[in-house]
Order: C-alpha cells, then sequence, then structure tokens
C-alpha cells in the first residue's frame, strides 16, 4: 500500500507542476512525502527481514522458548538503513524521486513556476 500511495503521491506533484502560475512551495510537500514513504517502507522491509530472521533461527531449534523480540536480529541487512536503501526500494523510490526532480526541472525551464512565495 505504501508503494501505491508513492505513485499516487508523485502523479498528484506531476500534475501540480504541469498548471500554469504554480507556486514553488506547493512543490516541496511532494519531495518530503515521497521520502517519508520511502522511510516507512524501509522500516516495514527491516521489521519484515528481522521476523524473517527469528522465524528461521526457532525453525532451527528443537527448543522453542515463544519470544517474539526480534530486535536481537536487528544487524548487517535486516538494519532500518540497509533495508531503506536496498536494491529493490533504491531502485523504486528512486525512479519516482527522480520523475518528480524531472518534471520539476522542465516545469522551471519552461518557467511555469512562480518562485514568488
Amino acid at each position: 500500500m505504501i508503494k501505491g500511495w508513492a505513485i499516487a503521491i508523485a502523479t498528484a506533484g506531476i500534475t501540480l507542476l504541469s498548471k500554469q502560475e504554480i507556486r514553488f512551495l506547493y512543490c516541496f510537500p511532494v519531495f518530503i512525502l515521497i521520502i517519508g514513504l520511502w522511510a516507512l517502507d524501509g522500516f516495514f522491509l527491516s521489521q519484515e527481514r528481522m521476523y524473517r530472521a527469528l522465524y528461521n533461527k526457532v525453525r532451527k531449534e528443537d527448543n522453542t522458548d515463544f519470544d517474539m523480540n526480534a530486535s536481537v536480529f536487528n544487524t548487517g541487512k535486516n538494519s532500518w538503513v540497509c533495508s531503506t536503501f536496498s536494491k529493490t526500494l533504491l531502485l523504486f523510490y528512486g525512479i519516482i524521486f527522480a520523475a518528480v526532480i524531472i518534471f520539476f526541472i522542465i516545469a522551471t525551464i519552461k518557467c511555469k513556476i512562480e518562485f514568488i512565495i
């Protein structure tokens, strides 16, 4: 669902950029929301990776303690930073962010954006 929201927000931002006399400050919430959704998606991917590591540990053991604390697996590729900048999220959100920036530059070159606040 987060990826769907990111695409919808990017599409709305690109649509805003195509309108004439749009104010410059209206474009920044699009950038902030995309970065926020990217970070949130990275957080959920990191949680999923930690619980997968916990599941793999439990399935290999004979004595199960039923502890659902997955934070002990928050190392390496399971960390939030590594998950946020994983290949899949970097490619997905990088393309969206680049598309919005490209349309922003095109709109700026065509002088459709009013820089007066």
